[in-house]
């Protein structure tokens, strides 16, 4: 699968405990594809570099 963004939209939840695969999709992609985060999305941006929100 090919894209150029990520968008990660708002929650409900906690960005530590209910985000699924999605912080290691960030870790995995952030280097090379811009990634948006809103709400609970910027959150978990935040969460998968190990800073708490």
């Amino acid at each position: 699968m090919e894209f150029d963004k990520i968008i990660i939209s708002p929650g409900p939840g906690h960005p530590k405990y209910d985000t699924g695969t999605v912080i290691s999709i960030i870790k995995e992609y952030y280097k090379e594809i811009p990634i948006l985060g809103i709400c609970l999305g910027h959150q978990t941006i935040v969460e998968s570099f190990g800073i708490n929100p």
